[in-house]
This record gives C-alpha cells, structure tokens and sequence, in this order.
C-alpha cells in the first residue's frame, strides 16, 4: 500500500473516530449580534447540593467607546420566580466581558435556558444593545442524578 493510501485510510478512521465520540450535546451554539459576540456559555454544576450558575463570556467587536451599565439576565429555572440579575458598570475601553451568576436550584437536565446581555447608557438606562445566547443544560444521568 503506498504512503498516501494509508494517509488516507488513517484520516477516514480518524473522522469515523471523531463523529462517534461523544453523543452529549453541545451547551450552546454561539450568537452574534449588536456587536457582541459569545465566547463561551456554560454552566457550573455543584453535585452536592444540586445547585447551578451560569459562567458566561463576551466578546465586542469594538472596544466600548465609554462607560456603559451591562445588565446581564439569566433565565430563571423556576418560571414563577423572577430572572437572576448581574448589573455592572465597567470603564470605557472593555473588549471582553466574563460574568456569572449566582448559585440557583431546581436546574432540569437536558432543558434549555437563555442568557440576556442588555447594554444600557448609564445616566438614561436609553437601550443600546441587547443580546440574547440560548442555552443548553446537559449532564451524563450518572453524573447529574436524579431530583
């Protein structure tokens, strides 16, 4: 067999190898929209007491040209109580933005949820931007257990 019928035998069984590796779904597809770019989203998941955050990170395409109030709004897993709220100022000139939530419960696998970041001009609350990255949770049944 020559040397390129085995590069091209070894790169068929790597692909075969690639796609059958994992059936877990992905967390999120990431969203691009008002200049604002998801860089990652997932979910801290504490086994003990069954409690979640979201940990989220984003990227604008243009440095923030001045102080603007980032609200961030976490879709709340108990449809009757009210979304968890991070609001922050940050300085002009930020290219990235990392933020969390706090700890919640009563997180249902394989459901998905939804994370708005709103942009907001500090002294009007006037609305710049809002940016909506739905969300998937997903945990191995053996490793999320049962509630």
């Amino acid at each position: 067999m020559s040397d390129a019928r085995i590069h091209l035998v070894l790169i068929g069984i790597l692909v075969v190898c690639a796609c059958a590796v994992s059936e877990q779904p992905s967390p999120f597809d990431p969203v691009t929209s008002d200049g604002v770019i998801t860089v990652s989203g997932n979910f801290e998941f504490n086994r003990s007491d069954k409690t979640a955050k979201y940990l989220m990170e984003y990227r604008f395409e243009r440095p923030l040209d001045s102080p603007l109030l980032l609200r961030t709004v976490f879709e709340n897993p108990v449809p009757t109580d009210p979304p968890l709220i991070v609001e922050e100022l940050p300085n002009a000139g930020l290219r990235t933005y990392s933020v969390e939530s706090l700890p919640f419960t009563a997180i249902q696998n394989g459901e998905g949820y939804a994370v708005t970041l709103i942009g907001l001009a500090p002294e009007s609350q006037t609305e710049l931007f809002r940016h909506r990255q739905p969300m998937r949770f997903y945990l191995p049944p053996d490793v999320f257990g049962t509630q």
